[in-house]
């Protein structure tokens, strides 16, 4: 974002010019007498004297034993009480409850397992680790939908309150007035005059952000449709929510390439909660780049004037409109780039959130136009 290339854009416009998951046995026994008288003295006698006694002992033991299991199939009828088509045997764990069965979808913050699976939870639906406070959940993940939102989450640029503090986007840029882009390729477009009265179509981009260091650089594309180019570097960096400029660095489509430091950074915007109708804060610092084609020094003040409409190519938009009136003095920029650093004017500088700059206007104490910037479009960018 900048605040206009001023009276660092004055000092621009002149290097423009110039032109980044068993058994047994029997016997027999007989008598003979006279012929006269035969008589019969057989006397049968005979005892049966076989005293042979089986003794054979059956010891033969019944070793069969019945094995047999019982492969009845079992042909009872399962529970299914509610009649939802699932059993208590197949796992409905409330068959009493139609809306409760394994095929079931989770209702969040209800108390009940209604897919019958408790490692569903029903306070956290949305996987974060964190329950919601809905229903009769206890939880204070402030959007139960969305994995990247709940408290002291880290914030991303994705427009959604993400730690869960009420605010939006915050930190991730410093500030909520740095423009903020949701894909690489974000790109905004102005037009723009500089001190000549030359007109540029400028295409500007993140060039580069780091956002542990909260530092990187904003590129500006300048061109006037007749082969003439500039490509801008603006140095940014973050502290405390506030943020600034440190330095700068043009290259020219005849190759020349300019780089200026600051000696201290500027504060272009303080924090959002210091930015209050009335707010202001001042700075001074020397700049000069190692060719020896710049070098001045500037010191100035900014004012909140506060929030206002304005309508630009663009669309229209709640704006804050900051001023920067400032004072610069030139401490040895060579005389070949032929423009005049001593000037005091006014930088006004209407911003929108995480779009950043939609107007710039710069005007030297004498009414001269130093520089303007309208946007004409913008795309990957908030809002």
């Amino acid at each position: 974002m900048n605040d206009g290339l001023g009276w660092m854009g004055s000092v621009l416009g002149g290097v423009f010019l110039l032109a980044g998951c068993t058994g047994g046995a029997v016997g027999t026994s007989y008598k003979e007498t006279g012929d006269a008288e035969e008589a019969d003295a057989d006397t049968d006698t005979d005892v049966d004297t076989d005293t042979d006694t089986d003794t054979d002992a059956d010891t033969d033991a019944d070793t069969d034993a019945d094995t047999d299991a019982a492969t009845d199939p079992d042909t009872d009828a399962d529970t299914d009480a509610d009649g939802d088509g699932w059993t208590v045997e197949a796992g409905d764990c409330d068959d009493a409850n139609r809306d409760i069965n394994p095929a079931a979808i989770e209702e969040c913050y209800d108390g009940d397992d209604n897919d019958c699976d408790a490692a569903t939870s029903d306070c956290d639906c949305d996987g974060d680790g964190v329950d919601a406070g809905e229903g009769v959940c206890t939880g204070d993940d402030c959007d139960d939908t969305d994995p990247d939102v709940y408290p002291d989450a880290p914030e991303l640029t994705d427009d959604a309150d993400n730690d869960c503090d009420g605010d939006v986007d915050e930190g991730v840029y410093c500030n909520s007035y740095f423009p903020m882009s949701n894909t690489a390729g974000a790109l905004r477009t102005y037009n723009t005059v500089l001190e000549d009265g030359t007109i540029y179509a400028e295409n500007t981009t993140i060039s580069s952000w780091n956002p542990t260091a909260l530092e990187g650089e904003l590129k500006r594309n300048l061109s006037d449709g007749t082969g003439r180019t500039y490509d801008l570097l603006e140095r940014r960096e973050c502290s405390g929510g506030a943020f600034g400029m440190t330095g700068w660095e043009v290259t020219t489509s005849l190759g020349l390439t300019v780089d200026v430091t600051y000696s201290g950074g500027r504060v272009e915007l303080q924090t959002e909660s210091s930015l209050v109708p009335g707010a202001s804060w001042s700075y001074s610092y020397s700049a000069a780049d190692s060719l020896g084609l710049v070098s001045f020094d500037a010191t100035g003040t900014y004012e909140v004037i506060g929030p206002t409409t304005l309508t630009t190519a663009a669309g229209t938009f709640d704006v804050l409109e900051i001023r920067n009136d400032y004072s610069l003095v030139d401490t040895g920029t060579a005389d070949f780039v032929n423009f005049d650093v001593d000037r005091d004017g006014t930088i006004t500088t209407f911003y929108v959130e995480r779009l950043g700059p939609v107007y710039v206007e710069d005007i030297a104490l004498d009414g001269s136009v130093i520089e303007t910037r309208e946007l004409q479009s913008y795309a990957g960018y908030y809002p």
